[in-house]
Order: C-alpha cells, then sequence, then structure tokens
C-alpha cells in the first residue's frame, strides 16, 4: 500500500512555507528526480496510443484507492492505491505512469484542507517517482515486460516509497529514518506476504485490464474496499493490543510505586512507633528501679497507647496490601458491611441504593473492582471532604454497571479530581477493564463515577 506523509504547518520563523530547510530540499530532490525520468522515458517512449478517456479512467480509479486512507502511526498514512499505482506502471512507459499517477494521488488531508501545498506536492511527487522506478523496470525492453524476475524487481523498487516516506519524518520532524521503516514494514512473515500479494494485485489489474477492457477497472475497485476493511480492522486490533499492554505496564509500575509507599509508611510509621516503645520500656524499668508509682503508671498508659495506635497503623497497612474480597452474597452486602464500618470510624452518614441490584448478578472480577473503587472514593471522602453524608447509587443498564458515590463535602483541603496515586492506580484499573472512572464537582456536591463494563478482561 502506498504510505502518504501527512502535515500540519508548523511554526519555524526560518521558513516561510512553515517547514525545514532539510525537508524542503528533500521534497524538492524527489520533484526533480520526477521530471528527470519523465524526459527520459518521453524521449524513448513517445509514441504509445493513449485515449484521453484512458487516462482520467485510470486517474480516477487512482484518485478513488487514494481516498481510502488508513492510518499507520502519527501523521503516517497507508492508502490502498498500491495496487493501482503498479497497475499504471506496467500499462504504461514512465513518463505517462508518473503523470497519472501524480494528477491521481489526491488524499483526504487534501480534501480536508489539513495539509500544506509543499507537504501535498511531496505525496504526490514520492508516490509518483515510486511508480516512475518501478515502470523504469517494467518498460526496460521497451515494451511491458513479462519476465517474472524483472516483475518482481519491479515491485521491489515500488516499494521505495518507505523510504522515501521515512526521509521524509527525518528531514521534516526529526524522527530517526529506522523508527519510521519500523513502524511501516510489516513485523510478522503474514502481513509481508500480504503486502507482495498486494502488489502483485496490481500486475493481475493490469492484464484483466488488457484481456477485457476499461470496464473491468471499476469493478476491480471492489476488492480495494473489501481489503481495505480487512486492514483496518487488524491494525485497530493491533492498536488495541499494544494500548493495553501499555496500560498494563503502567499499572504493574503503579502497584510497584504502591507498594514501596506502603512499605515506606511501615517504616517511617510503625517501625518508628516501635521503637519509641523500646524506648518506653527502658524508661519503665527506671521508673520501677526509683519506686515511683506515679510515673510507672504513666508510661505503662503511654505505653500501652502507643502499642494500640501501632496495632492500627500495621492493620492499615496490610489491609492496602491485599486484595478486597467480597462476602458469599456479593457485591451489595460487602459493600454494606464495608459501610457500616466506615460510618462508626469516621461518623459521616453513608446511606446505599442498590436499586434493586441483588448482590450475584454481577461477575465476581467486576464486584472486586467496583469494591476497591468504592473504598478509593470512601477514603477521600474521609481524609478531604469534610462531608456529613454519602450517598452510593448502583444500576446496570443493559451489559454495563454504574456507580455514584455522591458526598456533600466543601473539600477545602484538596480538589476533588486531583487525587493521589491511590485515585491514579484505580483509574488505571478500570481502564484496563474497559471502563471509566472519575471524579467532578456539580451543583454543590461531589461524585464519584464508575462505568464499568459487565465482561472485563483483568
Amino acid at each position: 500500500m502506498a504510505r502518504n506523509e501527512k502535515s500540519r504547518p508548523s511554526r519555524r520563523l526560518f521558513s516561510r512555507f512553515g517547514d525545514p530547510p532539510l525537508f524542503l530540499a528533500y521534497a524538492a530532490s524527489i520533484l526533480v528526480a520526477n521530471t528527470l525520468i519523465w524526459l527520459i522515458s518521453r524521449s524513448r517512449h513517445a509514441l504509445i496510443d493513449v485515449s484521453w478517456r484512458t487516462a482520467i479512467l485510470w486517474v480516477v480509479f487512482c484518485g478513488l484507492a487514494n481516498l481510502l486512507p488508513i492510518a499507520a502511526f502519527g501523521r503516517i498514512s497507508l492508502s490502498m492505491s498500491n495496487p493501482v499505482n503498479i497497475a499504471i506502471a506496467y500499462l504504461f512507459p514512465p513518463w505517462m505512469a508518473i503523470t497519472l499517477v501524480f494528477v491521481g494521488s489526491i488524499s483526504e488531508w487534501e480534501v480536508r484542507g489539513e495539509t500544506t501545498p509543499v507537504h501535498a506536492v511531496f505525496n504526490r511527487s514520492q508516490m509518483a517517482l515510486a511508480a516512475g522506478l518501478c515502470s523504469t523496470i517494467f518498460w526496460a525492453g521497451g515494451a511491458p515486460t513479462k519476465n517474472i524476475a524483472l516483475i518482481l524487481l519491479g515491485l521491489v523498487a515500488f516499494e521505495s516509497n518507505l523510504l522515501f516516506v521515512a526521509l521524509a519524518e527525518r528531514t521534516a520532524r526529526g524522527i530517526p529514518t529506522v523508527t519510521v521503516l519500523k513502524r511501516l514494514l510489516p513485523p510478522e512473515l503474514g502481513a509481508a506476504i500480504g503486502y507482495l500479494g498486494q502488489d502483485i494485485l496490481g500486475i493481475v489489474y493490469a492484464l484483466v485490464y488488457k484481456a477485457v477492457g476499461g470496464w473491468a477497472v471499476g469493478f476491480l475497485l471492489l476488492p480495494l474496499v473489501f481489503s481495505r476493511r480487512a486492514l483496518k480492522v487488524s491494525r485497530d486490533l493491533e492498536k488495541a493490543e499494544r494500548e493495553r499492554r501499555m496500560l498494563a505496564d503502567k499499572l504493574i509500575d503503579e502497584r510497584e510505586r504502591e507498594r514501596i509507599r506502603i512499605a515506606s509508611d511501615i517504616h517511617d510509621g510503625v517501625l518508628q512507633e516501635l521503637a519509641a516503645l523500646h524506648l518506653q520500656a527502658d524508661n519503665l524499668v527506671t521508673a520501677l528501679t526509683q519506686g515511683d508509682a506515679d510515673l510507672v503508671t504513666r508510661i505503662a498508659n503511654q505505653t500501652k497507647d502507643g502499642v494500640g495506635k501501632a496495632i492500627t497503623d500495621l492493620r492499615s497497612a496490610i489491609a492496602n496490601l491485599r486484595r478486597a474480597s467480597l462476602e458469599e452474597g456479593g457485591l451489595v452486602p460487602t459493600l454494606e458491611k464495608y459501610v457500616r464500618a466506615f460510618r462508626a470510624e469516621t461518623g459521616i452518614d453513608v446511606q446505599v441504593y442498590p436499586n434493586g441490584m441483588s448482590g450475584t448478578d454481577i461477575p465476581q472480577s467486576v464486584g472486586l473492582l467496583v469494591y476497591e473503587c468504592c473504598q478509593e472514593a470512601f477514603t477521600n471522602v474521609a481524609r478531604h471532604s469534610g462531608a456529613t453524608l454519602v450517598r452510593v447509587e448502583l444500576g446496570l443498564d443493559g451489559d454495563a454497571f454504574h456507580m455514584k458515590v455522591i458526598d456533600n463535602g466543601n473539600w477545602t483541603t484538596r480538589a476533588p479530581d486531583s487525587g493521589g496515586l491511590g485515585l491514579k492506580l484505580t483509574r488505571d484499573k478500570v481502564a484496563l477493564a474497559g471502563g471509566g472512572f472519575f471524579v467532578q464537582r456539580a451543583g454543590g456536591q461531589t461524585e464519584a463515577v464508575l462505568n464499568l463494563p459487565l465482561r472485563t478482561e483483568q
């Protein structure tokens, strides 16, 4: 497939065209190369009987194929014009192939006005040059070759389009050429065979056209449409899998950072408290030796309070390390149990509205994630909101689960949506499962909103 290079004007003071001088020089060299091949070929293949109707037919066919693009990465796209351009290179001598491909290589960005004139000319020129090089090999003997080796060599020459685009990215944006080539070249043998098959399809188009006539050109557009659809689905799946892996790596990193934070809390909190208790024990021995009953009582009470605080902090750290678990009845009874404990600990009134949900009408994996989101929302409310009332609303909508944790706090110590590491980690977990978790302020109250598909892939 042909590779197009897209650009929006970058603001550069040293270039009236909005592009680096190196790219402008490179684009000009591509245009000059086209001109040289055109002039040399015109002198060798001047006499060829081609009607203007045939030329227009192939220009239109080329244009239609180019308007079926597929995003590759960044500002690079793939078009479905490879077979058409190769057919043109086989049917027409190089000077005509260059002309037809240059005129017919319109892009969707040109139609929408999303590219500069310089980049539009470059896109047309590099595709025309690839077709010209291919045609030069096909027509080396004065007529289209039937030698399979020369045909394969011509197809390889056509793929110089890859290098043209990679060099454009290097000169225009500083992206390493190798990086671009790695993204454009198929990573697997099956994909490489598919690319080669598309190129060979161009030769088939040309032979069918010569055998059947011009009406076959329109019919041959149908395979391009189906091929484009199949390739787009394949690339969408690759992109989704790549994003999933990136998110999973990020989630693993966040979990590791969370464990480091908890270890730090244990070291700076519980261990320091235990060290203080060790000193208190020495003080208690001293007080007993001196026979000071009041001092013994005071130190013993302080030691008891310290032990209690250390136990509480250690339990909190352990709770943060272990994964949430659901009661036998599922999410709703587990959530209600947690709410009762939260209400007793904080004094904040909490109301839960299941809206007809039972405890077992959602998958276990979804219930666990919902419970963790609820814990995170409640923790933030208790620490930062100053709320006196929290309302939890649960609901099912087809194959999606929804939850809102609404509080009446004023959030004076921190913005509700700023969040810390815990909130970021929770958002990543939900995103990995295909849902969304966000906090918003509306109507004098704060809402932590969770939307989650019932089929997660944690």
